[in-house]
């Protein structure tokens, strides 16, 4: 990806969090649309463990978003040029139920995991998963993600 050569000089030892991966981190902010750095971290903390194995306190995080934001705003409005130049398209999620039993909330291998949303083309809810694709301007899918049923407003990434 094109933040992968995100790193800008800096006094002392370096990181355990790469200035990509803070780049990545923030740009997943600001396209989910959670404004506090705590929150975020949280989340990211709780849904993607493992992934960023050394994250940072929100302070450090803040500290060091602020240095890369010129940065950001390069990456961002990369984002912004692929959108609007149709490479990428982001496609609308569909809901899949994956249970439909009772007690399938705690006994389902997707507990934790999925939720109730609902279906307005059936006008019913559905316990299960929300598959969301990015397709290139064909149609071809280039990513994914699965995300709860009650996610609002979900972006995937390539």
């Amino acid at each position: 990806m094109f933040a992968d050569g995100a790193a800008i000089p800096r006094r002392g030892p370096g990181g355990k969090v790469t200035d990509a991966e803070l780049v990545a981190l923030a740009v997943a902010q600001a396209s989910m649309g959670i404004p506090s750095d705590r929150q975020f971290l949280g989340l990211v903390g709780k849904v993607l463990p493992g992934w960023f194995p050394h994250l940072l306190e929100q302070s450090q995080y803040n500290r060091r978003l602020r240095r890369l934001a010129p940065t950001l705003a390069a990456v961002q409005l990369r984002i912004a040029e692929l959108i609007a130049e149709g490479d990428l398209r982001i496609a609308d999620g569909i809901l899949l139920g994956v249970a439909n039993y009772a007690g399938c909330r705690s006994r389902s291998e997707f507990a934790g995991t999925a939720a109730y949303g609902y279906c307005a083309a059936k006008s019913q809810y559905v316990w299960g998963m929300r598959l969301v694709l990015v397709t290139d301007r064909s149609g071809v899918p280039v990513g994914y993600t699965l995300v709860a049923a009650n996610e609002k407003g979900v972006r995937a990434s390539a």
